[in-house]
Parts: structure tokens; sequence; C-alpha cells
């Protein structure tokens, strides 16, 4: 597994591009299980982020979490408090498969979060989408070409 802790050099400047232009954007993150510390990340990324935005996006990857699945229930429930803690709301980005192999297929404790549907299949809709965390519907879909599963 990487560790990669560190932030993109064109976010904050690519997020203040949006912001002025009036497009709405959210901070992202795909969060580094082997660095640990859930709370340190979240202040990270909230740090990174100009004017605070109040919303972010986890994504959730297979092959970037640890084997076991309860312990990465708890580093994503300690990041998410950490961000909420704060005021900040936190999204999850993700599809079926890597939610299974990362949470469990049996994992419903994030189903109040909202859902950013991960498909790369350039279709601008979630026609495709089987329901699986919880959630019955995704709140939108990411479907552009090469992004990370």
């Amino acid at each position: 597994r990487r560790c990669v802790q560190e932030t993109d050099p064109e976010y904050t400047a690519n997020f203040k591009i949006l912001k002025n232009a009036t497009i709405m954007a959210s901070g992202y993150m795909i969060p580094c299980f082997s660095c640990g510390n859930p709370q340190k990340q979240a202040k990270d990324l909230v740090d990174a982020t100009p004017d605070h935005d109040k919303r972010f996006l986890i994504h959730i990857i297979a092959g970037e979490w640890g084997d076991d699945k309860f312990a990465n229930r708890k580093f994503l429930k300690d990041l998410i408090e950490a961000l909420e803690a704060k005021g900040h709301t936190a999204g999850i980005a993700t599809n079926l498969f890597s939610w299974n192999n990362v949470m469990g297929a049996d994992c419903m404790d994030f189903a109040d979060q909202q859902l950013y549907y991960v498909d790369p299949d350039k279709k601008p809709n979630c026609k495709d989408y089987k329901p699986f965390g919880g959630w019955k519907h995704p709140r939108s879909k990411i479907f552009i070409e090469n992004v990370p599963q």
C-alpha cells in the first residue's frame, strides 16, 4: 500500500479559480489509510482548501486501504467525524466493487453521507446503479474517463 501525504500542488489554485467563477466545488481527497491519523488528514485537507469550503468528498478506492474492514470503517468514521466537528460535510465517492472490498458488503454505517457514484462509463446518468452500502440512490455520478475505481 502506498503512503502519500501531500496535497496536489494545483489543488488550492484550481479551487480558487472555480470559486471565483462561481462554480460550485467541493474539496476532494483519497485518504491514506497506511499513513494513519485521519484527524490530521482532515485538518490538512481543510487547511489546503480556500475559504474552508463546507463540502468534501472522500474517495474510497479498492487497494488503497487495509485488509481489516472493521479498521477501515473506524478510519473512515474518524475522518468524517473530524470534518463534521469543524462544521463541514463529507460525501463518499465510490462504487460497489470498491465499497465491498474496502468496507464490506454488509457495511451500512455511512448511508447518511451523500454518495457520489463512480463509474467511468461516459454516461451522465445512474441507470446502471445497483444499491449498496445502504444507499438507495446516489447524489450524483462521476462518469468521466480515467477516474480511479
